[in-house]
Parts: C-alpha cells; sequence; structure tokens
C-alpha cells in the first residue's frame, strides 16, 4: 500500500522534474470566476441549451435545442459538458465552461514540454507565458464552446508527430490516433487542413512519404476512421435525411457551397487574418515582424533543423485558413501556440546572443511591447474608476501592477531586457485578474441589458436601469 508520504514525494518530483508548477499559475488566472456572468458569445446560449438537453433527456446522440435537431459539429464537447454537468448536479455556465479549461491546461502544457525540447526551460516557460497572454486564447479558454478541445487536439497531434519522427515510440503512435480522433469528434473535417495537411507537406519535404503508405500506419489510420466517424455513421441510422442534410450543409459552408441551403456565414476577404493577428496575439503580436525577419534569415536551416515541425504548420495553416472564404477568429487557435513558441525563440536569443545584428530593430519591438502594457493597464483602471461600485481591491490590484511596470521599464533601461519581459508577465497577470475576474461578467450582464434594451424597445416596453432583473440559475438564465 502506498503510504501517504510516498505519495506525496512523488508528486512533488513529478512536479519538479517537468516544472509543472509554472502552470499553475496560467491556469488559476484563467478560471478566476469562469461560471460568472450570462452567455459571452452566442454560441454559449446554443452550448448550454444542447447540453441541458442531453442531461433531462439522456439523448446523447443527437444535439438539440428546444427539442429540434442541431447538428452543426460533433457532440464530444457537448459530452464531456454533460458528464461534468452530471458530476456537479447541474447544468451551469461553469460546467459547460470546464471542458474548455482543462483543454488549455492541457495545451500550455505541451507548449512546455515543446519549448523545452527545443530551447530548454527557459523557452518552454516563456512559451507558456505568450501563450496565456494571448488574447484569444484566454477568451477561448473560458468558453463554453468545442474551439479549445480542438485546437489542444490538433496541437497535441503536431506536437506528437514530431515526436514520433525523431523517435518511434508504441505509446506515442497510438497517442497520436487517439488525439487525432478526439479533435475529429470536436470539429470534423477541418482537422484535415489542421494536421494533416501540414504532416503532408513536411513529409513529402522531408522526403519520407512513403511512411505513411506501412502496415501500422495504415491499420491505425483504419481504426481512427472508423472511431472518427461513428458518430456520423449511428446518426445516420437514427435518420438518414436528417444527417446527410446538415453533413451537406456545415461540410460546405467553409468553402462557400450552398448544396443543400445556407447557414451562418462568417465570409471575409483574404487578408482578414492578416489583420486580425495583431489584436487576436496581443500583446506580443508586436513582435511578428522581427519573428518573421529572423526566421527568414535563417529559412536555408529550416529543412534540416527541428523548428520545421514548428513553422512549416504555422505557415502552411494560416494560408489555408486566409484562401478559405469562411473566416472566424478562433479558426487560427490552433496555430497559435505555434507562433509562441517561434517569438519566444527570437525573444531568447536576441537576449542572450552577444552578436545580436537586429538590435535595434528588437529595441523597438520591445519599447511597442511596453508601451501595449501601458496601454492595457490604463484600461483596466479606467475600468475599474468607471464602471465597478466595489473599488478597493481592484485598484490594489492595478496599483501593484503599475508598481511592477516601473519596475519593469527600469530593467529595461538598464538593458536587462529578458529580465524586463519576465517581470512583465506579472503584470500581465494582474491584468488578467481584472479581466477574468471582473470584466467579463460585467461585459456579459452589459451585452445581455443591451440586447434587453432593444427587445423591450420593440415591444414598446420601459427599460429599467438597473440590474436587479438579472436574478437567474443555472440555464433557466438563458432565452434565444
Amino acid at each position: 500500500m502506498i503510504s501517504e508520504k510516498s505519495f506525496l514525494s512523488f508528486i512533488l518530483n513529478f512536479f519538479s522534474q517537468f516544472k509543472l508548477w509554472i502552470l499553475f499559475v496560467p491556469f488559476f488566472l484563467i478560471s478566476l470566476n469562469i461560471g460568472g456572468g450570462l452567455a459571452k458569445l452566442p454560441v454559449e446560449i446554443r452550448s448550454i441549451k444542447i447540453v441541458k438537453g442531453m442531461v433531462e433527456t439522456n439523448d446523447l446522440l443527437v444535439p438539440k435545442i428546444d427539442g429540434k435537431p442541431y447538428i452543426t459539429k460533433p457532440p464530444f464537447y457537448h459530452w464531456t459538458a454533460s458528464y461534468i454537468s452530471y458530476f456537479f448536479g447541474s447544468v451551469s455556465w461553469y460546467s459547460i465552461r470546464i471542458p474548455s479549461l482543462i483543454a488549455a491546461f492541457l495545451m500550455l502544457f505541451i507548449v512546455f514540454l515543446w519549448g523545452k525540447e527545443l530551447g530548454g526551460d527557459h523557452l518552454g516557460i516563456l512559451s507558456v507565458f505568450i501563450t496565456f497572454s494571448a488574447y484569444l486564447f484566454v477568451v477561448l479558454a473560458r468558453r463554453g464552446a468545442p474551439d479549445m478541445i480542438f485546437s489542444a487536439s490538433c496541437f497535441a497531434c503536431l506536437y506528437i508527430f514530431q515526436k514520433i519522427i525523431k523517435r518511434y515510440n508504441i505509446f506515442l503512435f497510438v497517442s497520436f490516433f487517439f488525439m487525432f480522433s478526439i479533435a475529429f469528434l470536436a470539429k470534423a473535417h477541418v482537422i484535415f487542413l489542421v494536421v494533416v495537411l501540414p504532416i503532408l507537406l513536411i513529409l513529402a519535404v522531408k522526403k519520407r512519404l512513403r511512411r505513411i503508405f506501412s502496415f501500422d500506419i495504415i491499420f491505425m489510420s483504419l481504426i481512427t476512421l472508423l472511431v472518427s466517424v461513428s458518430w456520423y455513421w449511428l446518426l445516420y441510422l437514427w435518420n438518414p435525411d436528417e444527417a446527410m442534410y446538415w453533413f451537406l450543409l456545415e461540410g460546405g459552408q467553409p468553402f462557400d457551397l450552398k448544396i443543400v441551403g445556407e447557414t451562418a456565414q462568417h465570409f471575409k476577404p483574404f487578408y482578414y487574418y492578416f489583420f486580425r493577428i495583431w489584436d487576436l496575439f496581443l500583446p506580443f503580436s508586436v513582435f511578428i515582424p522581427i519573428t518573421f525577419f529572423f526566421f527568414w534569415k535563417k529559412r536555408k536551416m529550416l529543412f534540416s533543423d527541428e523548428w520545421t515541425y514548428v513553422v512549416f504548420p504555422f505557415l502552411i495553416v494560416f494560408l489555408c485558413f486566409a484562401f478559405i472564404p469562411a473566416k472566424q477568429p478562433h479558426y487560427i487557435l490552433p496555430i497559435l501556440p505555434l507562433l509562441s513558441l517561434m517569438v519566444g525563440r527570437v525573444i531568447l536569443d536576441q537576449t542572450e546572443s552577444s552578436q545580436n545584428q537586429m538590435k535595434r530593430f528588437f529595441y523597438w519591438s520591445t519599447v511597442s511591447y511596453m508601451l501595449v502594457l501601458f496601454i492595457m493597464v490604463s484600461g483596466a483602471a479606467f475600468f475599474i474608476i468607471s464602471y465597478l461600485e466595489y473599488k478597493f481591491v481592484p485598484l490594489l490590484i492595478i496599483i501593484f501592477s503599475v508598481c511592477i511596470y516601473l519596475f519593469s521599464i527600469r530593467l529595461f533601461l538598464l538593458e536587462k531586457i529578458q529580465l524586463s519581459i519576465y517581470f512583465s508577465f506579472v503584470v500581465l497577470s494582474c491584468f488578467f485578474i481584472i479581466f477574468c475576474g471582473y470584466f467579463e461578467e460585467w461585459k456579459s450582464y452589459d451585452r445581455h441589458r443591451k440586447r434587453s434594451q432593444v427587445t423591450f424597445y420593440f415591444n414598446e416596453k420601459i427599460v429599467k436601469k438597473d440590474l436587479s432583473f438579472f436574478n437567474f440559475k443555472d440555464c433557466e438564465s438563458i432565452y434565444g
């Protein structure tokens, strides 16, 4: 029998070996008040209704909203949220957002492992905090939607793939196909663009494309295909016409193919992601130009370097999504950690190398980063003063962040740039305490209030200016 002391020793050794303690800082910040507020995106309204229907009817096969089938995506996320709701005893905002939180932790864990392999503990830790700081990551890690589960699974596939290429391992081999199945059951065919296409192109560049025709890969691919399409097959047996309608409707939507009708359209121009990457990856998006030039100068080495598995998937997937007519910000979430690894590599290289050929470029990039940080802290302070009734604790947090920010500036002026950036993560942590702990809940109520005002206006009703009508319980607070 394992004693409590030996078990504790094992846990501490495990944590010290992988430095997993560093992951709990962003995990704690992201989880702050995760169940607070109302729907923060329209997808959460659909999610909570689907999960509530599954829990009440025990029908896990067909996602339904108000009793009608809503089969836009495979239901792996909804299954996960349903089981968590069973565990907690009720369907709530907390229970439908927990799956995304767990997937976000998995993504950060893999970022750390991959960064550690590429450049040691420093790159692993730096890449974790760069990923956590990205606006898109924080938002989707706290949403009741399948995007984070899909993105973490795809990122895990890319990481495991490069491990298998270096050294074949049966556990990694099976893990790859397991994560592939989860990603497919989360968002279906999109995984072929995010995972399969980059892998095929990398194998072609490495002249190892014939490897995919080996018996073990064909065998596991067939098993994975059966697992991945199992839900579609059961859906087809349930109602062939309904299953084919939704399959053709959602399958053709990203490519603007109106086979059986039209659904929600998010068509944007080719350059959409080239603009949105700047705000989705804030505040470290200011380092994107120097990152591009850094890897462009080393392009001849990439074909034989382990960074091939980072740079190529990012470029391939980013350009593919740029050419596809349907575009939404969360589509590029799976490749955001790859960008974090690249930016982390540039920061470490520019701060540790004695022969710095892009010193001036990096200097002004860091100045821009500090300026963005100042704007973020100022925005948080403005929000606290203008909109929060209870200001004491939030203001203390902001005052502390300002002190750390000034200390970071001092380190920067002393040319201790790497240390300055590390201390800036304390400032970002304070910002996200305000963002996650206060702003998102306030914004969800404010959004609901504005929608209610529009509804009341057209119904010729008087709008109350207070928030007393926000007296809801769990999913009973949701109205379509």
